[in-house]
């Protein structure tokens, strides 16, 4: 009696193969994509990192130009007190 795999069709060897070699690709496909993925991440960690940065930097000159524009107009004021409106 011959065994049931020596009867398995030479197709069916080629496809088991072709699945074989696809799954492979497909893995190949996933880890690529993974690497990608890791790098999208860090490269978005980066500019989160420099956006955090550029929105403190402004916040500071924000404040300093306000301060500026508080101590222009208590000068002005000062000044407008000092000297008498002519007409």
């Amino acid at each position: 009696m011959t065994s049931r795999l020596a009867t398995v069709p030479h197709d069916c060897s080629l496809a088991c193969c072709r699945s074989t070699q696809r799954l492979q690709q497909a893995q190949a496909t996933i880890l690529e994509t993974q690497e990608i993925g890791i790098g999208v991440i860090d490269t978005m960690q980066q500019q989160r990192e420099t956006l955090i940065r550029s929105k403190d930097k402004v916040s500071a000159a924000t404040w300093a130009l306000n301060a500026v524009r508080l101590c222009s107009l208590t000068c002005v004021l000062s000044c407008a007190a000092r000297q008498p409106l002519e007409l």
